[in-house]
């Protein structure tokens, strides 16, 4: 039986193998990039605060009253 859908962490794995082959970031842009496309995507949203909601239950250090505060 096939998966009827990915999860966050193999699209963003897949994500990072895509940009390492065909792109010349260095290794904490490639650690970073996939979730952020992730969370744009996802949150449909470029607001920083709807992101780290977004990614708040990956991501367990995202304090999103912090975010909040920095917007």
């Amino acid at each position: 039986m096939n998966k009827l859908y990915n999860t966050q962490k193999e699209i963003t794995t897949n994500l990072r193998k895509f940009l390492k082959e065909n792109s010349s970031l260095h290794k904490p842009q490639l650690n970073f990039i996939p979730e952020l496309i992730f969370g744009l995507i996802c949150g449909e949203s470029v607001v920083t605060s709807d992101i780290a909601r977004t990614l708040k239950d990956e991501f367990t250090l995202i304090q999103h009253d912090s975010i909040t505060k920095k917007n």
